[in-house]
């Protein structure tokens, strides 16, 4: 007979481990908690039972941390998790990787096809949010007058900001009914003319707890708000649908309460820190003066350049105007015919009349060419000295304006001038003397 092959306890564990998760690699269950405890090591020891029966359960720290729900005991939930028998004790217990409290899959089903139906009309588009007042005056509060969520906003507004008043419209924030007060209380405030932003939100809770706030009535009411909306429900783990459609989320209410208004002390800080910077011209004013000395001497000094390069064109072309003259050089043209004329006629006395003939009509056919030549020349004379004519300061001097000079330098400004000063005044025609007999720098 064969000796039995006997198994230590540990491979005993090790066989039941692998059992369970070949034959149950997934189990889903419902169940109450009970003895629930957080280990310092964030793993989440706790049991599950019925009316009947009970089994221990443990959720581990990774996990345990990304719920989005508080667990405590009494409350049903749902899980997934596998089977395990823990070695060091042989107790039987299910490791849960998921969990959520009872009911919460149907609601978790129902916000993902409202979410998705709004979002594709646009509610939670960010180009429509608003930005928010920066100190307003009075801030309409849409929460239960008996939560924490109203003290802890009151406390931190009259923390930050004494002067701001807060009104609060008193509602309930969950259960039949909470979610058409919340939509009652955004329209109520939206017909007041002295509130300039409402903060509309709760405490922390369950998805069952927060559901007046996915609600379609309260998404739309906070959609049509005229005044800028935060929404503040629960904590930064929980999203609600009127957290996607307000102009701006808050994780708490008391962030809500940080994001609506600046704290006194800083805004006095500041004021005092710019009215030192406002006082100290050196550091802002004189730079600006500075730049206008430069961009006046560098103007000044394109002026002068310019008017100096015109002065030059102008001589050029007076002198050019003066060289080719028409009379002056037809008369040296005429002056050199008649010396050869003249030597022409000594050295040929005896040429035939014929030659002579042509070259009176060669002669004739070279001075009616020149005439030519400087009826041409006059025509770009004349173009040119209505173009000089338009650049000439005569011609301002003609539209009724005047020079002013003193001693001898043309005078810019009236401070320059002190009263019974000389002064001679150039018009289009003719100069006058005059005395002065006052000063206006406007």
């Amino acid at each position: 007979m064969t000796e039995p092959h006997y198994l230590t306890i540990t491979e005993v564990a090790q066989l039941l481990n692998r059992t369970l998760e070949e034959q149950h690699p997934r189990l889903f269950f419902e169940g109450e908690i009970h003895q629930i405890t957080r280990a310092s090591s964030g793993h989440l020891y706790f049991t599950l039972k019925d009316a009947k029966s009970q089994i221990s359960a443990v959720m581990w720290r990774g996990l345990a941390s990304s719920l989005e729900f508080n667990p405590e005991q009494g409350l049903g939930v749902v899980c997934q998790g596998k089977p395990n028998v823990y070695h060091a004790s042989g107790r039987l217990q299910i490791i849960v990787n998921k969990m959520m409290p009872s009911g919460e899959g149907e609601l978790r089903k129902k916000f993902l096809k409202l979410k998705a139906r709004l979002e594709k009309e646009g509610l939670f588009a960010e180009d429509r949010k608003r930005k928010l007042p920066f100190l307003p005056r009075v801030i309409g509060v849409v929460t239960s007058a008996s939560g924490a969520a109203i003290h802890d906003m009151c406390v931190k507004i009259n923390e930050r900001m004494p002067s701001t008043r807060v009104l609060l419209f008193d509602v309930r924030v969950q259960g039949e009914g909470a979610a058409l007060e919340i939509a009652d209380g955004i329209r109520a405030l939206n017909e007041r003319d002295d509130v300039e932003l409402i903060i509309v939100g709760r405490g922390g809770g369950s998805l069952q707890d927060l559901w007046a706030f996915n609600e379609e009535e309260v998404v739309r009411a906070i959609f049509a708000s005229r005044i800028p909306v935060i929404s503040a429900v629960g904590h930064e783990v929980d999203l609600t649908l009127s957290d996607l459609v307000a102009d701006v989320r808050a994780p708490t209410p008391t962030a809500a309460a940080e994001i609506a208004v600046p704290r006194r002390d800083d805004l006095l800080a500041r004021i005092t820190e710019l009215e030192r910077r406002l006082a100290d011209t050196e550091r802002w004013f004189m730079p600006l003066m500075q730049k206008l000395d430069e961009l006046e001497q560098r103007l000044k000094q394109r002026t002068a350049s310019l008017l100096e390069e015109y002065r030059l064109k102008l001589k050029a072309a007076v002198a050019k105007i003066a060289i080719l003259h028409p009379e002056s050089v037809i008369a040296s043209m005429r002056d050199k015919i008649n010396s050869l004329s003249r030597r022409l006629y000594s050295a040929g006395k005896n040429l035939n009349d014929r030659f002579i003939s042509e070259i009176e009509y060669l002669a004739d056919r070279k001075h009616k060419g020149i005439l030519r030549y400087f009826d041409q020349l006059r025509s770009r004379l004349d173009a040119l000295e209505k173009h000089l004519y338009a650049v000439s300061p005569l011609r301002v001097l003609k539209r009724g304006y005047a020079i002013v000079e003193h001693n001898g330098e043309v005078v810019r400004t009236a401070e320059s001038l002190k009263p019974r000063d000389s002064v001679g005044i150039r018009f289009y025609s003719g100069c006058a003397n005059a005395e002065i007999v006052g000063i206006k720098t406007e």
